[in-house]
């Protein structure tokens, strides 16, 4: 969209489908060492196999070298939420 002399501004939105082909919930395991019996494993969540991927921003061009932007990404699914709030300045010399 135009801003007429300010320039211009790029509104984005973006969507997708993730799905996990392996376990839906990692497990690690681990020592400390040299220390005999310390042996250990966590297991995360079940987060699930399927989840959407949502995504929105806007960038603004401040001048033919600088550009703004601002974006919003989640991942959603039945029994896990993430989001992401980003921004900055992008400078070109």
């Amino acid at each position: 969209m135009s801003m007429g002399s300010h320039g211009f501004v790029l509104p984005e939105v973006r969507i997708g489908w993730n799905h996990e082909f392996l376990d839906a919930a990692q497990t690690i395991s681990g020592s400390l060492l040299g220390a005999q019996g310390s042996a250990f494993s966590a297991t995360g969540i079940n987060f699930g196999r399927d989840s959407a991927a949502i995504g929105a921003g806007v960038s603004a061009d401040l001048s033919q070298d600088a550009k703004v932007f601002l974006d919003y990404d989640g991942k959603l699914s039945a029994r896990q939420q993430e989001h992401a709030l980003s921004g900055g300045m992008r400078m070109r010399f």
